[in-house]
């Protein structure tokens, strides 16, 4: 009966740790000198799980594709943010790496 029981509670934990992620693409223009930097910078950011990148040279367009833990917002003792979003992290990384991004999508597991 416990093997019975230790295996569902392994089930599920490996059910919920499977889909606890979330995985996006987030689609740019621009031109993309060290593409291992920006990918590092990325890596970077609180909550981002993993990350790869598409890229078409002849039309300087592309598009990041992370996963990220599920984001829970931090305030401290005033009640200010203290943690944005890692989306909104990826979205200025963009733009200080003169890139315009176009459109995020969140993908399905």
């Amino acid at each position: 009966m416990i093997r019975i029981l230790f295996a569902a509670f392994l089930s599920f934990g490996i059910h919920f740790i499977t889909f606890s992620q979330t995985s996006y693409s987030f689609s740019f223009k621009g031109f993309v000198s060290d593409f291992n930097e920006l990918e590092s910078k990325i890596l970077k950011i609180d909550g981002v799980l993993s990350c790869k990148y598409r890229y078409k040279d002849e039309k300087q367009a592309g598009e990041i594709l992370f996963e990220l833990k599920p984001y829970e917002k931090t305030y401290d003792d005033k009640g200010n943010l203290i943690n944005p979003s890692p989306l909104i992290q990826i979205k200025e990384l963009f733009y200080q790496e003169n890139l315009e991004p176009i459109e995020l999508v969140e993908l399905k597991n």
